[in-house]
């Protein structure tokens, strides 16, 4: 990949973390995790805490086209930034992951082109300067019940999806087919086509901390949001554009303390009024 005899495992080792099961033909995917606690309205959640790397082959078999974000605390922002740029990788959006966590986690998004090996070796100067980072959180093993929840929620929200579970969260993701060109590449990793949703443990009464993100054109915000603002409970996070794309792309965060099940059968209903 990249021009360079280098496999996803490779790169995943270089970037402290493992390959993940949203790799996708043409992109190797990485995820590690910061392993400090975290909480969402009140409850503990691993979601907001990954940090994640697409790889993804572009038509010049020497380049690839890198995008990610990383979880960050507020006082390693300035640093992290200046880190980035002074390697030549763009930082093109920086943005809490929602103004409900505590601590206070901030999405730093980063593009750019160049082999795969290159990128993987500046990101790990960054990385080795960030302290409770891990290939995945030492989480006890997911239980079945926990599990076979996970699969349902992933049912439910239908269409070809992924699903994996991090940390202690059941994370579910459902790619959209979008025609997307990022520094003037197609884009066709993830990170550009993502919906998100996910769910953390259940409490005495089987609800959880459930987060949907989705990736939206200009034109569905406004019938996207209005899907969400009809549900009791549901909380949205302002709209971001995290990355520098064409068309511009519009990244929405919304959060409940809901039945996971619930919570799928919303998100389901909302997404149907995407194009694609």
């Amino acid at each position: 990949m990249g021009g360079v005899s280098v496999s996803c495992q490779q790169l995943a080792t270089l970037l402290k973390g493992r390959v993940s099961s949203l790799d996708t033909p043409g992109t190797c995917t990485v995820t590690n995790i910061r392993t400090f606690k975290m909480t969402v309205r009140g409850r503990p959640t691993t979601d907001g805490l990954n940090n994640i790397f697409f790889m993804q082959k572009t038509q010049d078999p020497n380049q690839t086209l890198n995008m990610g974000f990383l979880a960050l605390l507020p006082r390693e922002v300035t640093r992290v930034t200046n880190a980035l740029i002074q390697q030549g990788i763009t930082v093109p959006g920086i943005a809490p992951f929602t103004f409900f966590a505590h601590p206070n986690i901030i999405n730093l998004s980063f593009q750019s082109i160049e082999p795969s090996i290159q990128f993987a070796r500046k990101m790990r100067r960054v990385l080795k300067t960030l302290t409770n980072l891990a290939p995945d959180m030492p989480e006890p093993p997911p239980t079945p019940a926990f599990r076979a929840l996970c699969n349902q929620f992933s049912r439910i929200i239908g269409g070809p999806n992924r699903m994996d579970i991090i940390g202690s969260s059941c994370e579910v993701v459902r790619l959209r087919n979008l025609n997307v060109t990022v520094m003037g590449q197609r884009a066709t990793n993830p990170i550009v086509r993502f919906l998100n949703f996910s769910f953390d443990q259940l409490d005495a009464q089987g609800k959880s901390l459930c987060i949907g993100a989705v990736t939206l054109l200009q034109r569905e915000v406004t019938p996207f949001l209005k899907q969400l603002q009809n549900q009791p409970g549901i909380t949205l996070t302002p709209l971001v554009s995290r990355y520098f794309t064409n068309p511009n792309l519009t990244y929405l965060t919304y959060v409940a303390i809901e039945r996971p099940l619930t919570f799928a059968r919303i998100s389901r209903q909302a997404i149907s009024v995407l194009s694609r």
